[in-house]
C-alpha cells in the first residue's frame, strides 16, 4: 500500500508538471490496439488513423477486403512508436513490412510494440529517411507521418507538447515542409511503377505538398484524403507506371 500511494503521488506530481498522461501510464490507444510510448517517442494521435485506413485500402484485394491480395512490400519512414506500421501488419499480415527511424528510442519502442502485437512481421532499421535504404524501385507503398509543424507554430504549442514530446518529430522547419521536400523528391526512386506514397499532412498544407509532388516528373497524380473533422489529412502521391 505504501508503494501504491507513493506511485500515485508521483503520478499526480508528474501530471501537475504538465507531463502527458500517455507518458505517465506508458500506454496510448491507437486504431485497434494499445501501444507502449515513452519519452523520446511521439505520442500517436487519432488523426493518424486516417493514414492507416487509406493505406489498408490500397493494400486490399480487388474485392476491397484484406487477405488474398497480391503480396506487397511496405516501408514506413519515421516509425516512432510503430503505431502505423504495426496496425497495418496486424490488419493485413500477408504483406512484407519494413520501418526505419533515426531515433534509437523510437526503434526500441516500435520493436517492443511489434513483438507484442505482430511478432516477426516488421523489420526495423536505423537511419534518417532514405539514407539506410538501398536505392531500388522496391516498395509498393511508402507511408510516413513526418514533422510538419512550422517553426513559428512550434513556439505556440501547448506546454505539455513543447516541453515533453520529441521536437525532431514535430518541427518541420520554417514552413513545416522540410521533410516533405526530401521525402517527395526521393520516394519516386524507391517506389515500383504505380506505387503509392502516403503522407500525413497539416490541415493547411495541401497546396504546398501538391506543388512539391507536381515538381517531380516521375509522379502521375496527387490527391488528398480528409479526416473526420473535414481537414485535408493525407496526401496520396502515385508514381507513373
Amino acid at each position: 500500500e505504501a508503494k501504491e500511494l507513493a506511485d500515485y503521488k508521483a503520478c499526480i506530481k508528474r501530471r501537475a508538471a504538465g507531463e502527458p498522461v500517455a507518458y505517465i501510464t506508458g500506454i496510448r490507444g491507437f486504431y485497434e490496439d494499445e501501444f507502449a510510448v515513452g519519452k523520446g517517442v511521439l505520442i500517436p494521435r487519432p488523426d493518424t488513423e486516417t493514414l492507416v485506413e487509406e493505406a489498408l485500402s490500397g493494400l486490399a484485394g480487388k474485392d476491397g477486403k484484406q487477405g488474398g491480395a497480391e503480396r506487397k512490400t511496405v516501408l514506413e519512414l519515421g516509425v516512432g512508436s510503430g503505431a502505423i506500421v504495426v496496425s497495418l501488419a496486424k490488419a493485413a499480415p500477408e504483406h512484407d513490412y519494413f520501418a526505419c527511424d533515426i531515433s534509437m528510442a523510437a526503434l526500441k519502442t516500435a520493436s517492443k510494440n511489434s513483438a507484442r502485437i505482430t511478432p516477426g512481421k516488421v523489420r526495423f532499421f536505423g537511419g534518417s529517411w532514405f539514407e539506410a535504404v538501398k536505392l531500388s524501385s522496391f516498395f509498393d507503398l511508402i507511408v510516413s507521418n513526418p514533422p510538419y509543424i512550422s517553426s513559428d507554430e512550434m513556439r505556440d504549442l501547448q506546454p505539455e507538447i513543447r516541453e515533453f514530446e520529441p521536437m525532431t518529430a514535430l518541427d518541420g522547419g520554417p514552413d513545416g515542409l522540410d521533410a516533405y521536400r526530401l521525402i517527395i523528391s526521393q520516394a519516386v526512386d524507391y517506389l515500383v511503377p504505380g506505387g503509392s506514397l502516403l503522407l500525413e499532412i497539416g490541415y493547411d498544407q495541401k497546396a504546398g505538398v501538391q506543388a512539391l509532388a507536381e515538381a517531380v516528373s516521375g509522379y502521375e497524380s496527387a490527391s488528398f484524403i480528409r479526416d473526420l473533422a473535414g481537414h485535408d489529412r493525407v496526401a496520396k502521391i502515385i508514381k507513373k507506371h
